[in-house]
């Protein structure tokens, strides 16, 4: 019980602290060993974006623009139901997790 509360109040803290990039960065980082499933090189998190922006405290709109400039970038490809992770250092670097 104690590790929940702590983990609660860290996104809570995230939330309040960090851009939308390292909110979303962090989330996915997160998600990786949880739910993420290896494709080859690359790693699959079947999440839709409007799950992705309930979990970051953000807007759909706002994770959609944010994915979009990432697949650009070669970070993430983009799903219909879920996003391609093809440069996980690169997530890390930009969650500031290092």
């Amino acid at each position: 019980m104690a590790k929940s509360l702590h983990d609660l109040e860290t996104r809570f803290c995230e939330i309040a602290t960090k851009r939308v990039a390292q909110r979303l960065a962090l989330e996915l980082a997160r998600l990786l060993p949880r739910v993420g499933r290896k494709v080859g090189d690359v790693i699959e998190i079947n999440l839709s974006r409007e799950e992705l922006a309930q979990m970051t405290a953000t807007t759909l709109f706002t994770v959609s623009r944010q994915l979009s400039v990432w697949e650009e970038q070669g970070i993430v490809s983009l799903r219909r139901l879920g996003v391609v992770i093809r440069n996980p250092l690169s997530l890390m670097n930009i969650s500031e997790l290092k």
